[in-house]
């Protein structure tokens, strides 16, 4: 997808080359900022993006892999 700088259309630039280009909470994806935890984390994680890098962790009370799935922890 291009931006296009110029009304006429004759000058269009991709949006960014490398990702700081973009906010801290978005990565250079195919030339676009974008949020990069989209289909990232597995079943129950939480994604964070942290200088344009998407961290996955499973929340407070469940365990596992966060990028398979976090399970809720048993209480016995």
């Amino acid at each position: 997808c291009w931006v296009c700088l110029v009304l006429w259309l004759t000058t269009c630039h991709p949006e960014c080359m490398v990702s700081s280009e973009c906010a801290q909470d978005k990565a250079c994806i195919n030339q676009k900022c974008v949020d990069p935890c989209p289909g990232t984390c597995g079943l129950n994680a939480r994604c964070q993006v942290v200088n344009h890098n998407p961290i996955c962790s499973c929340s407070a009370g469940y365990t596992g892999d966060p990028f398979v799935r976090c399970l809720q922890e048993s209480s016995y």
